[in-house]
């Protein structure tokens, strides 16, 4: 399948966690100066489909679908989220 938008995975290492409505990822500190970043509900949303198997475009297109969303909207969210957690190294494009 060719994808117009890079497919992004998370990068080994990171793990995340939920407490209550609040979530967050857990950063190795070899990586950054920052140990945890937390999540908003729309950040949680975009980070459980970076699976290694969406492209950008299909981030956008289900996070318009369940949050029944405006695309002009939520596609400089998504971009502006993921590209916050590749310069972290959190996020990489896929190898597959």
């Amino acid at each position: 399948m060719t994808h117009s938008t890079p497919v992004w995975q998370r990068s080994p290492g990171i793990g995340w966690t939920r407490d209550g409505s609040a979530a967050y990822i857990a950063l190795p500190a070899r990586m950054t100066p920052f140990a945890v970043i937390r999540l908003s509900d729309v950040g949680v949303a975009i980070w459980e489909l970076i699976d290694g198997l969406r492209d950008e475009d299909e981030i956008v297109s289900e996070i318009v679908r369940v949050w029944e969303a405006d695309e002009a909207d939520v596609r400089p969210t998504v971009a502006s989220f993921i590209d916050a957690l590749a310069t972290k190294g959190v996020v990489q494009p896929s190898d597959g």
